[in-house]
């Protein structure tokens, strides 16, 4: 299945560019999750050092969306339960420190 990612804020700046598709292979037990693909994309593609799981959980941090099909983006809270649908987008930030 073809998952695209979107990368905001300093996400652009590691991984060089503002997109990424990658081809994920189908679970038998179902679609695959979001951090399954979180595990792909760190796979595939070079971050520099940073890590997107930590302990197989979102590092703290990082923000995950769905892109909907009208373009607005929608949260991704439990990445371990969502699953995803071929030709979906993930886009990826980063929680803003600070005041």
């Amino acid at each position: 299945m073809r998952l695209c990612f979107e990368f905001l804020t300093v996400f652009r700046q590691i991984v060089g560019r503002e997109s990424v598709c990658l081809q994920l292979a189908e679970r038998s037990a179902g679609h695959p999750t979001v951090t399954d693909a979180l595990r792909a994309l760190e796979d595939a593609v070079e971050l520099k050092g940073y890590r997107l799981l930590h302990a197989g959980r979102v590092a703290a941090g990082v923000l995950i969306f769905r892109r909907t099909p009208t373009g607005a983006l929608e949260r991704i809270r439990n990445p371990e339960d969502q699953s995803i649908l071929d030709g979906e987008t993930l886009v990826l930030s980063v929680a803003m420190e600070g005041g």
